[in-house]
């Protein structure tokens, strides 16, 4: 993965550093060594980032990047459907229940305590705890048990576009490298095994975000106005690339509007959870979530306040722990890029 920041400083540094001491293979490399190491790549800068219909969005701006980091063994989730279903039969295996086309109608807790939660269907699963993992429903799963938390979860549209990848030879070993791109206002990574590339957005400042109010009812289509942000600006970072036809979809981040961190803490309606706001970026570190929310839901059974002692999840594979406060709902917002790369 090559991410390429706005500015490189401090915190950049410090950043790699730390990588490196859990044994991740990063290194920062100049404008140079990027174009060395990435020659159809171009390391002009292009923050900040212009709407398409600015006259100067195509004009040089006499600037490179300031260096970009490379971690060699980055990677993606090839297949999300593949791996959702894996993880499907796996909790199947452990003793989950999913209802699958069954639409909640409310969240009730009775006076005596536990939880009765009704379907549209009239059927009722009664519980004693309740774990908000709703995406972008979050927020309407709330309301309907009556919960409010200080940080404010929103369902934000997002649409991702693919374009023919030039540089892709049958068998060949030269792979684009997943690319994030906060300089030039996008994200772009290999799809179809190489053969298309595919293209987001990071929310550039000029770009305005397309709130969503009912989660339900958005449109699934791409647009001009995002295909022309997305694709123009990814054919000044890679030249080579095309225009070509229209292709792509359309769906829903669940985004903690103040530092799009997720909240992953209980709440003040005991028994009930939330592990939510994890925008478009933790379909990879769910494992890990669902381990803290495990722990938090263990830790709070056995009487402990966890906003007074907030769990330290270990972590075994690099035999670390990691104060899970930067997650509470009662948090301060967390200093990040306001993006979907956290």
């Amino acid at each position: 993965m090559l991410f390429i920041p706005r500015h490189v400083g401090d915190e950049t540094h410090a950043t790699v550093a730390e990588m490196q001491r859990l044994g991740i293979s990063a290194r920062l490399l100049s404008a140079e060594e990027v174009a060395q190491r990435f020659p159809f790549l171009d390391p002009a800068s292009n923050h900040p980032a212009k709407p398409v219909a600015d006259p100067e969005f195509f004009e040089p701006t006499g600037r490179r990047i300031e260096g970009a980091v490379f971690e060699e063994d980055a990677g993606y989730v090839v297949s999300p459907g593949v791996a959702t279903q894996n993880l499907r039969r796996a909790g199947e295996r452990d003793g989950v229940r999913f209802l699958l086309n069954t639409e909640v109608a409310a969240v009730d807790h009775p006076a005596g305590g536990g939880f009765a939660t009704r379907m549209t269907d009239g059927t009722v699963d009664e519980s004693d705890v309740v774990i908000n993992v709703a995406g972008p429903h979050s927020a309407h799963v709330n309301r309907m048990a009556g919960v409010e938390l200080p940080l404010q979860t929103r369902a934000l549209r997002r649409e991702v576009h693919l374009l023919t990848n030039p540089r892709f030879e049958e068998g060949s070993t030269d792979s684009l490298p997943i690319v994030g791109d906060l300089d030039g206002g996008i994200y772009f990574r290999p799809e179809s095994g190489g053969r298309d590339v595919l293209v987001g957005s990071t929310e550039p400042a000029c770009d305005e975000p397309e709130w969503i109010d009912d989660p339900d009812d958005f449109d699934h289509g791409v647009t001009e106005l995002y295909r022309e942000r997305q694709c123009w600006r990814l054919m000044k970072r890679f030249p080579e690339v095309g225009y070509g036809p229209a292709r792509g979809l359309a769906a829903l981040y669940d985004v903690t509007v103040q530092d799009w961190y997720p909240i992953v803490d209980r709440t003040d309606l005991p028994g009930y959870y939330v592990c939510i706001g994890t925008s478009g970026s933790s379909f990879k570190t769910a494992p890990v979530l669902g381990r803290l929310v495990a722990a938090l839901v263990e830790a709070q059974s056995s009487g402990r306040d966890t906003d007074a002692q907030p769990v330290q999840l270990e972590l075994p594979h690099v035999g670390e722990s990691v104060d899970t406060s930067f997650l509470s709902r009662l948090r301060k917002p967390n200093t990040s890029t306001g993006t979907v790369i956290g």
